[in-house]
């Protein structure tokens, strides 16, 4: 718990720091790096940092930035415990960005020029945790300036004979961009096959089926052919803020382990390393993973809705762009009367799907399915909605399991450890204390509030809080630490109401108990 501690201290004063480098010398001026004998109660209009020099924060920014990727990054598949590692291994790491990583630079370029890439390489990370990293193949990608996803395979023979020597384990880096002003394209120039069994692909007149830009493209299928064909253990470092569809590397029997490293920051390759010989990885997925976007009610409506089809005038901008009345897109690069935005120009969404975002949806659709609200047909893979509620049946259940399992490929939360965990819940309590019962009568009564909009009355409700212990107890041989996730089922009735039928608690009880330290 200190170190926990320490970390935020640590935060706080590099937030500072780069604060002062933005506003400048007015607040350089009041001397950031003061010592400790200038400190005193009657200065609190001065900010004092922990460190005495830039360096030093710098140094802990990357120790903080360690340890935060060593307990967050998360372990989606470890066939056979591929993982950990001795850090000893001849291994051999591919990947056009595996030494210019996504996200693996200082807080928004700081402190660089660049906040989108990184002098520090996969390899080199390898390297200094003690790992024979293949130098010829290291030495091949730092002159490769290809585009994500435009992985080579037409290695020399050179490069092809140094994966023979450096042969016990391979490191494939996966990465992807995209946020604010750089949205993931909805359609590439990539065709699927005639098997391919997404929902709602865009397709074009001529019935050609596009990939998005959040699968893998067919150099990487094929980099990592050709890599699991030479290499009996294969690692996957997933290199992304937005979540993939990698359904064909969980189910690959040769892709031996699965890391998502996310967007590192400078020194968080310190802390994958840490995970590949040994640490327990404890960092579990922030959004849900599915194995097919285009099911998503997301994707009926986002950016230009040119993946729907949606689309005017057969130039692949949906319906929802802003248009001049001789039809130039607002914001396009055609359009002389804006600031260009990007290719798509301007546009708007509407957020349709509401309150069923992410695991929320996926949870509801469980639940309609397995109270009888909607039917899964598993051989057709079809949903229809029944007009009266069927209840809950066995049958219900397995088609709710069926439709989840088919979907979901990790669900929000997932994430491997080295170790097993117990968790045993205490029961329910009204006190910080845990001290008090939750009643199990009169429940409704309990928890209701009310509102009278004209009069502005409020009647809280008579328990506004509730507290779970847990005890956490690490049941295997090897240290490492747990998330506690806490759900609520809230009453959900169809066409009721807009709620979830499961969602995380916001908070968990600090009086969080462990059986053993770990």
């Amino acid at each position: 718990m200190q170190k926990l501690k320490k970390g935020k201290r640590r935060a706080a004063s590099l937030a500072a720091v780069a604060l002062a480098m933005v506003m400048g010398t007015s607040l350089v001026a009041s001397t950031p790096f003061a010592s400790a004998d200038e400190r005193s109660e009657s200065s609190l209009t001065k900010y004092y940092t922990d460190f005495n020099s830039m360096e030093e924060a710098k140094t802990a920014a990357e120790d903080l930035t360690r340890e935060i990727v060593a307990e967050g990054a998360s372990l989606l598949k470890n066939k056979d415990n591929a993982l950990p590692m001795n850090g000893s291994e001849w291994v051999s790491v591919f990947g056009v960005r595996s030494d210019n990583l996504i996200g693996a630079s200082d807080s928004a370029g700081a402190w660089s020029d660049s906040s989108s890439g990184s002098d520090e390489t996969v390899a080199d990370a390898l390297e200094h945790a003690g790992f024979k990293v293949n130098p010829t193949l290291k030495n091949f990608y730092s002159l490769d300036n290809s585009e994500i996803g435009r992985e080579v395979t037409d290695f020399s023979g050179q490069v092809d004979s140094s994966t023979k020597l450096y042969n016990d384990a391979a490191f494939i880096v996966l990465s992807r961009e995209g946020g604010e002003g750089s949205d993931a394209s909805r359609v590439t120039d990539q065709t699927v096959g005639e098997d391919d069994e997404h929902k709602a692909l865009y397709t074009d007149d001529e019935g050609n089926t596009y990939k998005h830009y959040l699968m893998l493209t067919d150099e990487e299928q094929e980099l990592i052919d050709y890599v699991t064909s030479r290499f009996n253990k294969v690692i996957i470092l997933t290199n992304t803020s937005n979540a993939m569809e990698i359904e064909e590397l969980e189910n690959n029997p040769k892709i031996s382990a699965i890391l998502h490293i996310g967007r590192p920051g400078v020194g968080g390759l310190k802390g994958m390393t840490d995970i590949l010989t040994g640490l327990s990885p404890s960092g579990g997925l922030v959004d849900e993973w599915m194995s097919d976007f285009t099911t998503d009610p997301t994707w009926y409506n986002f950016g230009s809705n040119n993946q729907t089809g949606d689309a005017t005038v057969g130039d692949g901008s949906g319906s929802n762009a802003y248009r001049r009345e001789d039809g130039v897109l607002v914001g396009s690069a055609e359009d002389t009367g804006a600031t260009k935005y990007d290719d798509e120009g301007y546009h708007g969404v509407d957020y349709e799907e509401g309150v069923y975002l992410g695991y929320k949806y996926y949870e509801t659709v469980y639940t309609e399915i397995a109270l009888g609200n909607l039917s899964y047909d598993v051989a057709s893979d079809t949903l229809t909605e029944n007009a009266t509620s069927k209840g809950q049946t066995d049958e219900s259940l397995n088609a709710a399991e069926a439709w989840w399992e088919k979907y979901v490929l990790y669900p929000f939360g997932y994430g491997l450890n080295y170790t097993t965990f117990s968790f045993n819940a205490g029961g329910i309590y009204t006190d910080e204390g845990c001290n008090t019962a939750l009643a199990s009568e009169n429940l409704a009564q309990l928890f209701s509030s009310s509102y009278n909009s004209q009069t502005g009355d409020k009647t809280p409700a008579e328990i506004e809080k509730i507290y779970v212990p847990v005890t956490v107890t690490n049941t295997g041989d090897v240290a490492g630490k747990k998330t506690v996730q806490a759900y609520v089922s809230a009453p959900y009735t169809k066409g009721g109401i807009k709620s979830m039928p499961t969602s995380l608690l916001p908070t968990l009880s600090p009086y969080l108990r462990r059986a053993r330290s770990f």
